[in-house]
């Protein structure tokens, strides 16, 4: 004879975010954000929208310097606001792939320029969310990724990041992007890279 069991689900205390959160709305949120973003491992830099194009493509031509790369390969964001005016500034300098090629163009890419959802101050974190016209594999597949966070962007923590910057129609995936990539699995031996980029940029856009 089976029994029936009644399992009841107890829910969890509520967490009062004020006693919790390191990072608090009336601090700096860019000065915060662009100190742990280094923290983490990212490279941080400022500017202002009317240099942003300028700054972005000089950061181009610098890590493929630094890298070897005579022509380097992009992967933009589609929905990034300044992907016309980047394809036409470093037209000379570089080749823009077609995210639309599929694998190939994502695999052969050298650095991937992308938008933002959300930064977040407490943790020095980017927020990337994936769909439609939004490839996860932008920011994930290059040796480089570069990042463009708008200012406004930048939220205290993650309780006001899904309080108030997520989108209400939930994307396919959300990333949260603290540092390059990072693992000690094999022998203990810390390694950059292995699941994905090597290393980030962040230009952080004032106004």
């Amino acid at each position: 004879m089976r029994r029936s069991v009644t399992r009841q689900i107890v829910p969890l205390p509520a967490i009062d975010p004020s006693v919790v959160r390191c990072c608090t709305p009336d601090v700096d949120l860019a000065a915060t954000f662009c100190e742990r973003a280094s923290e983490v491992g990212m490279h941080v830099v400022r500017t202002t929208s009317g240099i942003c194009t300028e700054r972005v493509a000089e950061l181009v031509g610098n890590v493929a310097t630094r890298l070897g790369i005579a022509h380097p390969k992009l992967i933009i964001d589609l929905q990034l606001a300044e992907r016309a005016a980047l394809c036409a500034t470093l037209a000379d300098r570089a080749t823009v792939l077609d995210p639309h090629d599929g694998d190939d163009a994502l695999f052969a890419a050298d650095i991937g320029i992308t938008s933002v959802e959300a930064a977040v101050a407490e943790t020095g974190s980017l927020v990337s969310v994936s769909g439609q016209e939004g490839w996860r594999s932008t920011s994930l597949l290059p040796v480089v990724h570069i990042a463009i966070v708008r200012a406004a962007q930048i939220v205290p923590d993650l309780y006001d990041l899904f309080e108030s910057r997520l989108p209400k129609r939930i994307p396919t995936a959300i990333t949260l992007i603290s540092g390059p990539s990072k693992t000690a699995d094999i022998e203990g031996i810390l390694i950059t890279g292995v699941h994905g980029p090597r290393e980030v940029y962040v230009i952080v856009v004032d106004k």
